[in-house]
């Protein structure tokens, strides 16, 4: 009999544990801007949103939120059992987190997902380092992309290039992001790189503010 009550005992503990479990939440912060002027995206509203992964599974709404003032919104309630797939979306419908993860460890915790910008200026300063033989006294550097190429000519053996680009998007403590651009001679040059997947550069960005410059040899 001892045993019967000793196993049933067990049975109602890991029962009360997974339940305990199971109604565990954490919360997501984070801050939405208009642009670089610092000016929040006051009473702007978001909602996070769940992706299944098969069939098996139901996608769905984990929780809402509106921002204040001063653009700071926070998401509390989210079901410790969702910290991937997720999405997080305005209320136009666009998407301003795309299928991300949260690395929460601790019921309770309140996970910082950063600030979004509407509208943010990418920045990249290059000082380039040039180095081809081959190129004769006509041609010319491209660099940049498509719409937005910087040409050299006659081709320096340095020159030091500012990129800007606009776009929308999250941006971390310690975030550390890139602007991608390609490098040909002459037009040809760079026409032809897509189709190969060469000359490819990847100096340092600034978001809404300068970097660092960054350093690169041609070729």
């Amino acid at each position: 009999m001892k045993t019967i009550h000793f196993f049933l005992a067990a049975i109602l503990l890991v029962a009360f544990a997974s339940c305990k479990k199971s109604n565990d939440t954490y919360s997501l912060k984070g801050r939405m801007m208009k642009d670089c002027s610092g000016t929040p995206l006051a009473s702007y509203s978001v909602r996070l949103w769940y992706k299944a992964p098969s069939s098996l599974y139901k996608s769905k709404d984990l929780g809402t939120a509106t921002t204040d003032a001063d653009g700071n919104f926070t998401i509390d309630s989210i079901p410790f059992g969702h910290t991937v797939g997720l999405y997080l979306i305005g209320k136009e419908g666009n998407t301003w987190y795309n299928n991300f993860d949260v690395p929460v460890s601790d019921p309770g915790q309140v996970y910082d997902l950063g600030t979004f910008y509407s509208s943010l200026e990418k920045t990249a300063i290059v000082k380039l380092n040039i180095n081809l033989p081959g190129a004769g006294p006509n041609d010319s550097l491209y660099i940049g992309n498509p719409g937005a190429y910087q040409v050299l000519y006659p081709i320096p053996a340095s020159a030091l290039l500012v990129f800007t680009g606009g776009g929308y998007g999250r941006v971390t403590v310690n975030f550390h992001d890139t602007y991608p651009m390609y490098w040909g001679i002459n037009k040809r040059g760079v026409d032809s790189i897509f189709n190969h997947g060469a000359h490819l550069l990847r100096p340092a960005a600034g978001i809404c503010q300068n970097p660092d410059t960054s350093v690169i040899a041609i070729p």
